[in-house]
């Protein structure tokens, strides 16, 4: 994600984001730093891995409505998300990574009484 701020700085985040809504309504987030542009795409080798998510697409607006919300309204008003994109789940050891880190993000909150970001 790319961000402007006010005046003529602007702040670039270089992270990708992985959200993923289960059943439940439960949603589930991961968070990667590939050191990722969108300007390398059709040279790195990280982002054949990755998929792009356009405005409009649901998971796109839910970790926009998240992000902007968590700057706080003074800051999100000046704030434009030039880009998105995720992790693909094609690759095995992807998948496992998935796994591993659900496994540990339900033991930490069984510890944690039910909130995985709580730590004790």
């Amino acid at each position: 994600m790319s961000l402007g701020t006010r005046g003529n700085k602007k702040t670039e985040i270089e992270y990708q984001s992985s959200i993923t809504e289960f059943d439940n309504g439960e949603i589930f987030g991961e968070i990667f730093n590939p050191l990722l542009s969108d300007d390398a795409d059709s040279s790195s080798s990280v982002s054949s891995s990755t998929i792009r998510l356009g405005h409009g697409n649901q998971e796109h607006d839910i970790i926009k409505a998240c992000f902007l919300f968590g700057l706080g309204a003074e800051i999100a008003s000046d704030t434009t998300v030039a880009s998105m994109r995720k992790n693909s789940m094609e690759g095995i050891a992807t998948r496992a990574r998935y796994v591993a880190f659900r496994i540990f993000t339900d033991a930490v909150a069984r510890k944690n009484g039910g909130d995985p970001n709580v730590s004790s």
